[in-house]
């Protein structure tokens, strides 16, 4: 099964946007996992990407000396 880990939304505003994203998400087959997500995981990640009002949803292809995959992530 695909996954899908987020943060809780204790330090950030749970949004529209995210709310919006992990419903659909859910509906198309992911299991989304609102959990404390360390950042020493982030390098172990397939694929990264924000959501935001202004941002969208916006995929991430770099943080620091570590890239991911943009969009090329398999379906459930």
């Amino acid at each position: 099964m695909a996954l899908i880990h987020t943060p809780t939304p204790d330090s950030f505003l749970d949004g529209i946007t995210r709310r919006t994203v992990i419903e659909l998400a859910e509906k198309r087959g992911y299991e989304v996992v609102e959990r404390a997500v360390m950042p020493d995981e982030i390098a172990k990640s397939d694929e990264i990407f924000l959501t935001g009002t202004a941002a969208e949803v916006t995929p991430v292809g770099a943080i620091d000396d570590h890239n991911f995959q943009v969009g090329r992530s398999p379906a459930p």
